[in-house]
């Protein structure tokens, strides 16, 4: 806007000025080359003879400055509306690509529930048409949602503006969860899901595996041992320490092969290999060394740690053999 001031004139940032022309900001160094001998003119000038420079603007992009730095293009007011409106149509063109190819779930649910952005992913999760979704309320489709965790931290979200984030059990397809993204979004909340149910099973496994470790150890007569890749020992359990009389810092990082007997010695680090490159598990009877010298006949099975398709380790259980 161009507003008259003692005699003289002045712009204000935050509107267009008239007769076609406008200023916004813009960086020189983001224009094309054939727009680096642009004109320019202090913001003082400009004051002084506004009328001038706007005509000129209109023939091309005049840069104003202040205080010798630049600050705002003055043009044409058309090149900035195509401008807008090529950013617009980009950016709404980002979105639904965005929208179309996420992993997610993804829903945009109103301040009445009602859903208003759906994704292929939420048709597939809820075996229902976009055309069924969009509009509909989600108790309404599945009234189970009613008094749902979900829906509980969708609302407070409308209310409060702060974007929330928990895993649930799903209302709709029981012994799956899945971890939530509920946001803020101009047409109301937003939500993201993601299938997180393997995470889950994984840990209950981990929890299974972890209790039957501690109740092994509790029998002095099994003893565990976890090598990395290449034989060394990097954990043991109490019951080796007993066995064998040697400490964890005797035993931590040498090849578990120094603690077998000479006779067996060949035989073991064969089958720690085999169980590495075949992936298979193996039992073995085998003789260790204690460190006052002692053999200790023990039978041991031996499986491979995999973690993302490699093998990165054995775990060895022990078990003494009594040779009587």
């Amino acid at each position: 806007m161009i507003t008259r001031k003692d005699g003289g004139i002045a712009f204000s940032k935050l509107e267009l000025p008239p007769l076609g022309a406008a200023t916004f900001p813009l960086s020189v160094k983001s224009m094309p080359r054939h727009q680096s001998g642009l004109r320019r003119v202090s913001s003082a000038d400009l004051v002084r003879n506004p009328a001038l420079w706007q005509e000129r603007a209109l023939d091309g992009p005049v840069i104003i400055t202040y205080h010798g730095r630049d600050r705002l293009v003055l043009g044409p007011i058309e090149d900035v509306k195509k401008a807008s409106s090529q950013v617009q149509s980009h950016l709404a063109l980002e979105y639904r690509l965005i929208k179309a190819h996420v992993a997610e779930v993804y829903a945009v649910l109103d301040q009445d529930l009602r859903f208003v952005e759906v994704n292929r992913n939420t048709c597939e999760f809820f075996q229902r048409a976009e055309g069924e979704l969009i509009g509909a309320k989600l108790s309404s489709l599945y009234p189970e949602y009613n008094y749902s965790t979900l829906l509980a931290r969708v609302q407070r979200v409308h209310e409060t503006g702060e974007a929330d984030r928990f895993e649930a059990e799903s209302v709709t397809h029981p012994g799956r969860y899945f971890a939530f993204t509920i946001y803020r979004h101009p047409l109301g909340a937003a939500i993201l899901a993601v299938n997180v149910t393997e995470k889950h099973m994984l840990a209950h496994q981990l929890s299974i595996l972890s209790a039957l470790s501690r109740a092994a150890e509790q029998i002095r007569k099994v003893a565990s041992v976890r090598l990395d890749s290449h034989s060394r020992i990097v954990l043991c359990g109490g019951a080796f320490h007993d066995w064998t009389g040697f400490t964890p810092e005797d035993l931590l990082h040498n090849n578990v092969t120094s603690i077998v007997c000479t006779e067996h010695r060949s035989a073991v680090a064969d089958d720690v290999v085999a169980v590495m490159e075949t992936q298979r598990v193996v039992r073995t009877d085998a003789c260790f060394v204690s460190k006052s010298g002692q053999s200790i006949a023990v039978q041991l099975a031996m499986a491979p740690i995999v973690e993302e398709f490699d093998v990165t380790g054995v775990a060895i259980v022990a078990t003494k053999v009594d040779l009587r």
